[in-house]
């Protein structure tokens, strides 16, 4: 919706809504997940490319941070990748 106006994706729009959406969903994947506490995790994992960088950076870089701050092994996945094993997870 913030995109149609401009008849399509807007790199910077498309980075700044991923920034105030990356907490929120950090924390309802969390939750829909039934774990309580980061140290539930023994690895944190994020894309990368093929896709639009700058809102890739986003999520690599905040993975990468949450895996220092908790002492947890980071891991980039291809993004292509991960829609297609994404569909392997049962609801």
């Amino acid at each position: 919706e913030i995109h149609a106006p401009m008849g399509g994706i807007v790199p910077s729009l498309a980075k700044e809504a991923h920034e105030a959406a990356i907490e929120r969903v950090i924390n309802e994947a969390l939750r829909l997940s039934n774990i309580t506490s980061i140290e539930e995790i023994d690895v944190i994992a994020a894309t990368y490319g093929p896709g639009l960088e700058i809102c890739l950076r986003v999520g690599a870089k905040h993975a990468a941070q949450l895996a220092h701050a908790h002492k947890k092994f980071f891991v980039q996945i291809h993004h292509l990748e991960a829609h297609c094993l994404v569909a392997r997870f049962a609801e």
